[in-house]
């Protein structure tokens, strides 16, 4: 993700890690944070922030919202305020100032002094809006002298919290502006949704998180889906500002441009990740990767795709009240990076027992594919899925090389529509509805995760690896298949791309030119987290990462955070009682 690439520590860019001495990695040190790993209803809830660093410190969130610090070169607890009740999902914390300001599980935005952990302020973000769930679990933006959230909301109802962007002043935590991604009346925006649609609406949030440019003054921020996810009868229309890039002056919150990249969503494609900033040229561009395995390249200033876009007819709905959009848009390049369509030739038969699984639940289903409509009478099989396509995770850029490193789920959904109690719901006959076999093996062919390199120059991939291997399928012999997970790509000025987002358990180091795995290691459990860097006076350079396991995947969970170097000694810190 473009906010985890490499950190600044001491004034030097780290360089230190090189395909040529990677191999010679190891552990420094390893600290647990002691929470008990968190469960939530039938979710496992994973440990996946990703650190910051400052003021010589490593900050750190935890699922239930407590914030530490850490010596980043022996991983010594420096201090801790800790937070207990309700537990979530935490991608951890924004620094500016000499201050660090992250979210809670039960929608507080909290900003605490860096020095010590003392707190300064905290804003109860559900405070004046409609009731229901709302908490800012990723770091919150800074820019200038504001930081910035949206904040999850719920996705199984029409009615809740009111989407917002808000700025609060960093000095006080008052607020400064807020935009409404559901249009009020007398935004032409408005006109995208049919009369009284609007109403109690929520979704159309910003859950992932806005890029800021310093320099411009300007704001880049990807939105969801309007809720309720699957069924848009009782709101026809495109439905601005959904699924939308929005670019918003920092200072006010005004709105310059917005391109929405769904139209009319009924297949929960939000736009999940960060967008990554980065120049073509002297043309200053945003990389912004989706669940539909697309990467739309838009340019700063006016939102135009830089590679080109088409739109493409979409195939209408049968479901009743139901009218989806007649075209969805396409990138001209990159090409999707996962599949759109399905075949009988792209099941899965590597084995006999498989393959009968998977025959079944595809001989259930009408139709398949991407923007694929979802039936009454019989299943629909949408690829790419909800898990991506791409992730939150997003992408990192290497400026250097000109490349931009993500990694690519494969894994359908199955699913269809059915009504109850007057509202129509989708219903599926798989757990998470996984279009996938009852050991959670993709009823897609192989690979089922893989990692790109995308020419920032030209819109075409450079090269494309699989991710990771399925311990279903490795344990019957099949190698190379990529193993689906969620987490990001860190991008070192060495050459070297460091990646979990593997079911795997693993943490790999492959060649930025090439894709070649240099390194990788087993894991107490999965990593679902993106690392990031730093070096020390002596210019050793340090990778850290969260080790969590969990989430949406089957898997033992953990509470590590683990440093690794070239050479390092091998430590673990437990932290104080």
């Amino acid at each position: 993700m473009a906010y985890f690439v490499t950190a600044l520590a001491l004034g030097v860019l780290a360089q230190t890690i090189t395909p040529g001495n990677v191999d010679r990695l190891e552990v420094a040190w390893t600290y647990r944070h002691g929470e008990n790993p968190a469960v939530r209803g039938n979710d496992r809830l994973s440990f996946n922030a990703t650190p910051v660093l400052a003021e010589g410190k490593l900050f750190v969130v935890t699922p239930k919202g407590s914030a530490i610090a850490l010596d980043p070169f022996s991983g010594k607890q420096i201090w801790k305020v800790a937070r207990e009740g309700e537990a979530r999902r935490s991608w951890g914390a924004s620094y500016a100032k000499g201050r660090l300001f992250y979210g809670t599980p039960d929608g507080k935005l909290v900003c605490l002094l860096a020095r010590n952990g003392e707190k300064l302020w905290e804003v109860d973000l559900r405070a004046g809006l409609r009731q229901g769930h709302l908490s800012q679990n990723m770091p919150p933006t800074v820019v200038g002298d504001l930081v910035i959230t949206g904040g999850e909301v719920p996705e199984g109802s029409e009615q809740g919290p009111d989407p917002r962007i808000r700025a609060w002043r960093q000095a006080d935590g008052k607020l400064a502006w807020e935009f409404h991604t559901v249009p009020r009346d007398g935004d032409p925006a408005a006109a995208t949704w049919a009369a009284g649609s609007r109403e109690g609406r929520t979704g159309v949030n910003v859950w992932g998180q806005c890029a800021a440019s310093e320099a411009e003054g300007m704001l880049y921020c990807p939105t969801g889906s309007a809720s309720y996810d699957f069924y848009g009868g009782d709101r026809l229309g495109d439905n601005l500002y959904a699924n939308s890039v929005l670019a918003l002056e920092a200072k006010t919150g005004k709105l310059k441009w917005h391109r929405q990249l769904v139209h009319h969503d009924l297949w929960d494609y939000d736009l999940p990740a960060k967008p990554v900033l980065l120049n073509v040229g002297a043309r200053p561009v945003l990389a912004q990767v989706t669940k539909m395995g697309f990467v739309w390249f838009l340019d700063r200033r006016t939102g135009e795709p830089v590679f080109g876009s088409e739109e493409r007819a979409a195939a209408p709905s049968a479901v009743p009240g139901e009218k989806a959009a007649a075209t969805q848009p396409w990138p001209v390049r990159p090409q999707p990076l996962a599949r759109t369509r399905l075949s009988e030739g792209d099941l899965n038969n590597l084995t006999p027992e498989w393959a009968r699984e998977c025959r079944e639940l595809y001989d259930t289903a009408g139709n398949a594919g991407i923007f694929a409509p979802w039936g009454k009478d019989a299943n629909t099989i949408l690829l790419p899925g909800t898990l991506g396509g791409g992730t939150w995770s997003g992408a990192s850029h290497d400026a250097g090389r000109g490349l931009l490193f993500l990694n690519v789920n494969e894994l359908g959904i199955i699913g269809k529509m059915m009504e109850r109690e007057g509202k129509w719901r989708r219903i599926s006959p798989t757990r998470h509805a996984r279009f996938a076999t009852a050991d959670y093996v993709p009823c897609t062919l192989p690979p089922w995760n893989t990692l790109n390199a995308i020419d920032t120059r030209t819109g075409e991939v450079r090269w494309r690896v699989p991710l990771g291997e399925l311990p279903q399928a490795k344990a019957k012999g099949f190698a190379g298949t990529g193993a689906f997970g969620l987490g990001g790509a860190l991008a070192l000025p060495g050459g070297v791309v460091f990646i979990g987002g593997t079911a795997d358990q693993h943490f790999r180091a492959f060649a930025a030119e090439s894709g070649k795995v240099l390194w990788e290691r087993e894991m107490e459990a999965s990593v679902y987290a993106t690392p990031m860097s730093y070096r020390d006076a002596a210019g050793r350079e340090y990778v850290v990462v969260a080790v969590g396991g969990g989430g949406f995947f089957p898997g033992p969970l953990a509470d590590e955070l683990v440093a690794f170097r070239v050479g390092g000694a091998e430590k673990t810190v437990k932290p104080p009682r």
